[in-house]
């Protein structure tokens, strides 16, 4: 299955939530401004795995590779329409 922007950073928005993390915060952590970030976090730029194992350790996850899993579960589940 191929994980689509959408679904990556709906898991970065969805574990941002749980783990207390601001966009402020996590914009800093890929060494972009705000504005960069949100372009990514709304699906206007693709993500590189690069930033994502920079923004995975502040959502509690190991590294960039555990967020594409985390946002190919998300988004299985979001296609059975089992998610929330």
């Amino acid at each position: 299955m191929n994980i689509t922007t959408n679904a990556i950073s709906m898991a970065i928005k969805t574990q941002s939530k749980r783990a207390g993390v601001s966009d402020k915060q996590l914009a800093k952590a890929i060494g972009k401004s705000r504005d960069a970030f949100s372009r990514r976090i709304n699906n206007r730029t693709t993500w590189r795995l690069d930033e994502l194992d920079c923004i995975a350790p502040k959502l509690g996850l190991p590294d960039g590779w555990a967020l594409l899993d985390l946002a190919r579960q998300e988004q299985r589940l979001a296609d059975s329409g089992l998610a929330a």
